[in-house]
């Protein structure tokens, strides 16, 4: 009896095809927003630290000039400086609001002296928000599985109570989450106990598929407090996984 009441209610929060396109349509404008401008700046901050490493000590001041001219994204300060006279030149990029920069310092038309300065990169910020994020998910799956909240909020919303197997399913969603974490943090440099990167890469590019499915699955289910929580939780993870798997 309780079950078919679950059902008829879940039913009856079913959103309408207009709603549902709607939703569906906005959330994947702002991850893909999010994932263009993750790209965007991924790339400056590459661009940045590649160049200031070719700056190396005793590099002469025209070289300078032609690695700046290859540059797409800088901005060099003081605008206009000239390597051959400018004793010091910074450049940046507006693409990552000039988050790292490269000072270079030059004497005697070559370069003594080229410092990077990064106040944080975009995967290991990426990397730490996704980990409080999963943090969150992990104790909502052990709610699930201990019965401290509401079957309503998982697994299509069918059941008030989860039966033994969704609670199992919940437990192991759990583990699962914290290997997730686990991954994006290797790949994001903040841990370190993998061999290599090709691991800690393949894996993270599994978990932006991982939250693209889970991203659908919300997206499609009936239950009204699913879609509520679930939408907005895995459009994040599944933005911030890419940061992850993008800029790693």
């Amino acid at each position: 009896m309780n079950a078919s009441l679950a059902q008829a209610s879940a039913a009856s929060d079913a959103p309408s095809p207009r709603h549902r396109l709607i939703v569906a349509t906005s959330v994947a404008l702002l991850v893909l927003a999010g994932m263009v401008a993750t790209v965007f700046w991924s790339e400056a901050e590459k661009e940045v630290r590649i160049l200031c490493g070719l700056m190396t000590p005793s590099t002469p001041a025209a070289e300078v000039t032609r690695i700046l001219g290859t540059a797409n994204r800088l901005e060099v300060k003081p605008a206009g400086v000239d390597p051959a006279v400018g004793p010091v030149l910074t450049f940046d990029a507006p693409a990552n609001l000039r988050s790292s920069r490269c000072e270079v310092a030059l004497a005697d038309g070559r370069v003594t002296t080229a410092d990077l300065t990064e106040d944080y990169r975009v995967q290991e910020v990426a990397a730490v928000l996704a980990g409080v994020l999963l943090l969150v998910l992990v104790g909502f799956q052990i709610g699930l599985a201990t019965g401290r909240i509401s079957g309503r909020m998982a697994w299509g919303g069918v059941h008030e109570t989860l039966p033994p197997a969704l609670r199992r399913a919940s437990a192991f969603s759990a583990v699962m989450l914290v290997a997730v974490g686990w991954v994006l943090l290797e790949h994001a440099g903040i841990t370190g106990f993998l061999p290599g990167t090709a691991i800690a890469e393949t894996g993270a590019w599994a978990v932006v598929l991982l939250f693209t499915l889970s991203a659908v699955g919300n997206l499609a289910s009936s239950s009204r407090p699913e879609r509520r929580f679930g939408i907005p939780m895995t459009a994040a993870l599944l933005l911030l996984s890419f940061a992850v798997a993008y800029a790693g």
